[in-house]
């Protein structure tokens, strides 16, 4: 049976923060459960994706620039849950921002 050790990411409509955990699975089931932390997003950030939300901002919901700072943080900050916690993982799942 083969093993794939997987990270997920997800965030809220809450904008609070970038979930991450740990999983292992042969694809079908989920054979452990391991690591999770939640990475809270800087006030400026969670404040910006709010406004967007809300359409409160003169540019709503994801334009480039903001796709890719979203991207970016969680290329931060999954490389730092993988490095902290030494994993080695054979997929990423991210679902982007939940709006």
């Amino acid at each position: 049976m083969t093993i794939y050790r997987v990270i997920g990411c997800m965030t809220g409509t809450s904008c609070d923060g970038l979930d991450l955990a740990y999983i292992e699975t042969n694809g079908a089931d989920i054979l452990s459960f391991g690591l999770s932390e939640t990475i809270p997003f800087p006030t400026e950030y969670s404040n910006l994706l709010r406004d967007r939300i809300n359409l409160r901002a003169p540019v709503h919901f994801m334009d480039s620039e903001l796709s890719k700072t979203i991207a970016d943080f969680h290329v931060k900050y999954v490389e730092e849950f993988m490095i902290n916690n030494q994993l080695t993982v054979d997929a990423i799942g991210f679902h982007g921002q939940a709006v």
